[in-house]
């Protein structure tokens, strides 16, 4: 169909898309996104989750800190978390399969336990979250690649992807990027409109998230290939507006529609992600711009991309979001919320007060009620330590879009761009960083020209501050006077000996 049908959206803007959901609306938005299988798996450890008691007691613990207005519940990977009727449930001839410890998974066996119960953990969640002032959303994991590089199918492989090879990205392919589906071919779209439809025929919820991280490879491969074909997924989504506005008729309110894109808009485009033409039509009511995997980006563009949208259509709302992992490319990746000054120092960039936490769940218990009483409201995260790494825009189509800056070798003088933001009760700066293969002294290095106050202090390496210690890995902290510290763009020069071996592999600013 190539006809557009009249948008409830453009009229009614985001507001009313989450006023169903109570007082959400009027708080400064906190969105959290519960994973697929997470909340199963841990049922593997307390029987009483699988009770529908247990159920409205986990939503009772993210409500309890009362900061959260918008709580997104995913249902799928390439297979369903519920007993589906047009794709197989995860829990599918689990029990005939010997494939490498993945037999009776506790997501497959938990998620069948609650089916057979009749007890849908999501239907509780919606109705206990319009109890509590939040607004109930359903996330749909467009194009999930878990184990798609795999040469045999797992639990989470669904029949349909494993047996129609002819409808990925490159059936020849070896790796999870080759193996997802295509969205250039109708089956595909037709595979997951199904799923769409179910959804909103199943679920009272506020708005269907598309969630287009899991994976960005969506369309055909090669470059400029997936920009010409972004038609084909704009149709996509007036299809899915289409049915969402059918829910709204059927249901008495508005129901939205989520999308979740890459950080940086030239690559969002070049994967087929035409969301400025998605919000011009009045086709989305929500965009959150997140990184997938790997890091948060400390140097998101969120002042372009609302201009962006609000040029299109003022009434779409565009939130930031991060999720689980932190990484600056040279070091191995570590759990963000393991220093609770990192999500500040993130949440200070993208400033504004309003946060989508991917994965928040799977924070330690001290984090997550952290983000969930909202200490990441801009007036407390300024009178905390904050951490301002290096990192880059991740899942792009190509490198050089990925603003990656690290690492560098040592071998002369370096100029590194760090992205932070002053706060009002700044009163100490230091710049740390991070050097493998370094056998000499410290290098020198300056904060925007300026020197630093002392001779660098040697800093403790551990999985959770400045990656995983090695052998030939050393840490350094420079003091500098709060002056030399600029709100913004920050330049840190680097000088170090002339040795093919060093590297700079972490750099950051930490604002007390």
């Amino acid at each position: 169909m190539n006809a557009i049908v009249p948008i409830l959206t453009c009229q009614l803007g985001f507001a009313l898309a989450t006023a169903h959901g109570g007082e959400a609306a009027s708080r400064p938005f906190l969105g959290i996104n519960e994973d697929n299988d997470r909340y199963l798996l841990a049922a593997a450890k307390d029987p009483a989750a699988l009770t529908e008691a247990g159920i409205r007691d986990y939503f009772d613990s993210v409500a309890a800190g009362g900061a959260v207005t918008h709580f997104f519940m995913c249902v799928n990977g390439q297979r369903t978390s519920y007993g589906s009727k047009v794709w197989e449930p995860i829990w599918l001839g689990v029990n005939d399969r010997n494939e490498y410890g993945f037999t009776n998974n506790a997501w497959c066996v938990n998620a069948k336990i609650l089916h057979d119960r009749g007890i849908d953990p999501w239907r509780i969640w919606c109705a206990r979250a319009r109890e509590k002032g939040i607004s109930p959303w359903i996330s749909m994991r467009m194009n999930d690649g878990h184990y798609a590089d795999f040469d045999y199918k797992v639990h989470r492989n669904e029949t349909f992807w494993w047996e129609h090879r002819e409808l990925w990205r490159n059936p020849a392919g070896p790796y999870m990027c080759d193996r997802v589906f295509d969205f250039s071919k109708p089956a595909v779209r037709d595979h997951a409109l199904a799923l769409v439809k179910e959804i909103l025929g199943r679920w009272d919820c506020d708005g269907l998230e598309l969630d287009w991280l899991r994976q960005v490879h969506c369309l055909s491969p090669g470059r400029g290939v997936a920009r010409s074909q972004s038609g084909v997924l704009t149709e996509f989504i007036r299809d899915c507006r289409r049915e969402a506005e059918a829910a709204s008729r059927r249901l008495g309110h508005h129901v939205g529609i989520s999308v979740r894109v890459p950080t940086f808009r030239e690559g969002v485009i070049e994967w087929g992600f035409d969301v400025e033409t998605w919000a011009r039509e009045g086709l989305v009511d929500l965009v959150v711009v997140c990184n997938a995997y790997n890091t948060p980006d400390y140097n998101m563009d969120l002042p372009g991309w609302k201009r962006t949208i609000a040029a299109a259509n003022p009434k779409v709302k565009v939130v930031p979001g991060t999720d689980i992992g932190i990484t600056s490319g040279a070091v191995k990746r570590f759990d963000v919320w393991r220093d609770f000054a990192l999500l500040r120092g993130w949440a200070a960039t993208v400033a504004g007060g309003e946060y989508y936490v991917f994965n928040a769940p799977y924070f330690g218990k001290d984090a997550r009620e952290a983000i969930y009483r909202g200490d990441l409201a801009p007036d407390r995260i300024e009178r905390e330590r904050r951490r301002f790494p290096i990192t880059y825009h991740e899942s792009m189509p190509r490198r050089e879009l990925g603003g990656v800056q690290l690492p560098v070798p040592l071998d002369g003088r370096h100029v590194l761009r760090v992205n932070a933001a002053k706060g009002r009760f700044d009163s100490r700066v230091e710049v740390v960083a991070r050097f493998d293969g370094l056998h000499g002294g410290p290098p020198t290095v300056t904060l925007n020209g300026m020197p630093p106050l002392s001779a660098p202090s040697k800093v403790a390496l551990d999985s959770v501050t400045y990656g995983a210690a090695k052998d030939d890995a050393v840490a350094y902290s420079w003091p500098f006077a709060v002056e030399a510290f600029r709100d913004g763009m920050n330049d840190v020069m680097i000088a170090g000996e002339a040795s093919p071996c060093a590297k700079t592999t972490w750099v950051e600013i930490a604002v007390r």
